[in-house]
């Protein structure tokens, strides 16, 4: 429940309660938000280039975009438990997005590597290869699939399969063409497509991971509180202050005349 101050005693001499969110202007919502998306941003892109640089995750980084976001809705004036749950999700959101990013940057990284390995003869070969299969038409039948795949010492599973990727990829080279550099990316993308984000998480979890994302999260969460908090109290304390002048004067001005 809400804090509430001592009853206060109005202009009119009747009492009321106040309660605490009452005592704060309503928090700018949009800029706070706007200061911690940033912020959030920040964190992701930092999460992603040191561990793409350093090859290595450093646990200590969540804790980090935690306290950054807060630190941002602090700075943008916001206060409320509105934006303190607010900077807990952006927090593991800018974390999730830093992991992702690291792995997308690390796998292309990988990939490339290996695929500027190839000999350019295999590039060749398969310029020959997308040629002959598109001179099957757009419909070859199942036997023509097959045979193709064994003429030109492809693996071959099914026909449905064998059109759907290696077919697709084929048809790519005979309609688009493309240079030595363009065939190597899109043999690295294609590549890369096929690593599951979810699948990486999972060989790549650690325990601590959960220590450092909540830590993030209750990081982010605990410094708006706190601000909220210190803001609250220092609102009481003005009202208590206004409410004793007042009395005063009031005292003052109801006192006998000699």
């Amino acid at each position: 429940m809400l804090a509430m101050v001592p009853a206060m005693k109005t202009s009119r001499g009747t009492s009321r309660h106040v309660r605490t969110a009452d005592l704060l202007p309503p928090p700018p919502l949009g800029k706070a938000l706007a200061f911690a998306a940033l912020a959030a941003l920040a964190g992701a892109a930092a999460w992603g280039l040191i561990v793409y640089f350093a090859k290595v995750e450093i646990g200590y980084l969540a804790w980090g975009i935690g306290a950054l976001i807060g630190f941002a809705i602090v700075k943008a004036g916001g206060h409320g438990t509105l934006l303190a749950v607010a900077g807990a999700a952006l927090s593991v959101l800018s974390i999730g997005t830093g992991k992702h990013l690291a792995f997308r940057m690390l796998l292309d990284h990988e990939f490339t590597a290996q695929v500027e390995k190839i000999d350019p003869g295999v590039y060749e070969a398969q310029l020959q290869d997308a040629t002959a299969w598109a001179a099957l038409g757009e419909q070859p039948s199942d036997e023509q699939v097959k045979t193709f795949a064994e003429k030109h010492e492809f693996e071959f599973k099914d026909a449905a399969s064998f059109r759907s990727e290696v077919g697709a990829q084929l048809t790519w080279i005979a309609t688009e063409k493309p240079t030595l550099p363009q065939w190597r990316a899109r043999l690295v993308a294609d590549t890369a497509a096929r690593v599951s984000f979810v699948e990486y998480l999972k060989d790549d979890f650690h325990p601590f991971d959960v220590l450092f994302v909540g830590l993030g999260l209750v990081t982010a969460f605990g410094l708006v509180n706190r601000y909220t908090t210190a803001l609250q109290v220092a609102a009481r304390q003005a009202l208590r202050e206004q409410h004793a002048a007042e009395q005063a004067e009031t005292e003052t001005g109801s006192a006998p005349r000699g």
